[in-house]
C-alpha cells in the first residue's frame, strides 16, 4: 500500500486503513453507494427523517433500511448515508 492510500477524509478526519483489505473494502462500498443509490431515490427514501437531529440508534436503523431497499451490504448503505447527510447538511436540500 503507498503512502497515498493510507488514509482518507471520512468527514471527521483522517481515516486510516490497517490493510490493503481494508483500503480494498472501503474502495468497493464507496463505489457499491455511487452506483447502486443516487440521490434523488435515497432523497425519495429519507424524506420523513430529520437528518439533522438523528440519534445513533435512529441512524442505525436509517441505515439498515437503505441497506434492505437497495439490497447492498450494511457498510455500503451506511458509507452512502453518511456522504448524503454531508452533502444535505452542507446544502441545506435533499434535491
Amino acid at each position: 500500500m503507498t503512502a497515498a492510500m493510507t488514509s482518507s477524509y471520512n468527514g471527521k478526519g483522517p481515516r486510516n486503513f490497517q490493510s490493503d483489505h481494508d483500503w480494498i473494502e472501503w474502495q468497493a462500498n464507496s463505489l457499491a453507494s455511487c452506483l447502486l443509490m443516487n440521490k434523488s431515490s435515497l432523497s425519495n427514501l429519507l424524506e420523513d427523517y430529520d437528518l439533522e437531529d438523528c440519534s445513533s440508534l435512529q441512524k442505525a436503523v436509517i441505515v439498515n433500511q437503505i441497506s434492505d431497499t437497495y439490497e447492498v451490504s450494511y457498510d455500503a448503505a451506511r458509507v452512502r448515508f453518511e456522504r448524503f447527510t454531508r452533502d444535505y447538511l452542507n446544502e441545506g436540500s435533499l434535491f
